[in-house]
């Protein structure tokens, strides 16, 4: 961890800690730089956004009383918010970061939570960015017919080796020319499903749909043209074009329900997979949404949670990729 970044830490930890001794700083760095070496889960970002739930809050306790033996559990929910928000925060900046870190702290975002440390979404904001560029970064294709293989040679080893040279070349080259065509497969398609005005699962117009139909189906139907994670930032100008003004909000109850008809419901649920869950819910007590209201309420959420339209295909394509994180 650089000097910087410890500087950093020591400010956001001064409002979670009575004090704040050198010492407890070198501990609390420790635990911290335990987490962001672990592998990322919901239950961690979503501490990270005051969001305490016992895997989130035992992840974390667990790595500061392994770094200080004179922690005491369960003394503070702000300090695990923003130990947990600090080794996030790293995770973003790591040299090989995780896409999916940012993924779901834009989740957290999209649930309305309060990042605990300054920073986290324009962090995250930033990796997508790049990543988006970096997946699709055009890698020049180059003929090389490298060492030819000298077949007076008595040694049957050199001339072995030698075609598996050429082989891997040739394999590499085969690689590179399906990357790039994949490449322009997706950018083509998705600007075709943009162009149609139309919904290629249903046949209908996206003008003479619900608004909320719409904007879930959108999702779903640019998950399956979307070959690189995270998408290009394009999608999302493509996405806006076709889908329209999509004025007014929906509870997530009711986004929920509609999702329940869709391939969303056979993703995986957590705190930061908010339709994801609401559509499980709905199937698993068969369309009951009063009742599923009530579970989702006690699981953290909020079911009558009131959510921007514009916002919820990005968030549909967002829990497609982050499905498998636990």
């Amino acid at each position: 961890m650089t000097e910087d970044f410890s500087r950093e830490v020591a400010a956001w930890l001064r409002p979670a800690s009575i004090r704040v001794t050198q010492e407890i700083l070198t501990a609390r760095i420790a635990a911290i730089e335990a987490l962001a070496e672990s592998t990322p889960t919901q239950a961690l970002v979503a501490a990270a956004h005051g969001l305490t739930t016992v895997e989130g809050t035992a992840a974390v306790e667990t790595k500061l009383a392994e770094a200080d033996p004179t922690f005491v559990f369960g003394e503070s929910d702000l300090l695990v918010s923003v130990v947990a928000g600090a080794a996030v925060m790293a995770m973003l900046r790591a040299d090989r970061p995780s896409v999916q870190v940012a993924h779901l702290v834009h989740s957290a975002r999209f649930r309305g939570l309060t990042e605990s440390v300054t920073g986290l979404g324009l962090e995250a904001d930033r990796l997508i960015d790049r990543m988006s560029r970096s997946v699709r970064t055009r890698q020049p294709v180059k003929l090389s017919a490298g060492k030819k293989a000298n077949v007076e040679e008595p040694e049957l080893a050199d001339a072995a080796a030698a075609i598996n040279a050429s082989v891997k070349r040739t394999d590499d080259l085969v690689g590179l020319v399906n990357r790039r065509l994949a490449q322009a497969d997706e950018e083509i398609d998705v600007l075709w499903w943009g162009r149609s005005q139309t919904s290629y699962s249903s046949g209908e117009p996206w003008a003479k749909m619900d608004p909320a139909i719409r904007a879930i189906t959108a999702g779903i139907e640019l998950h399956g043209l979307i070959i690189f994670d995270p998408p290009f930032q394009g999608v999302f100008s493509v996405l806006r074009d076709t889908l329209g003004e999509l004025d007014g909000t929906a509870e997530l109850i009711a986004l929920g329900v509609i999702a329940s008809q869709t391939s969303v419901a056979s993703n995986s649920v957590g705190p930061l997979l908010p339709i994801s869950s609401a559509a499980q819910k709905i199937v698993e007590l068969g369309g009951d949404k009063k009742t599923a209201s009530s579970v989702l309420k006690h699981e953290g959420f909020n079911p009558k949670l009131a959510i921007s339209l514009r916002d919820v295909a990005a968030q549909v394509l967002r829990e497609f990729a982050i499905k498998d994180v636990p």
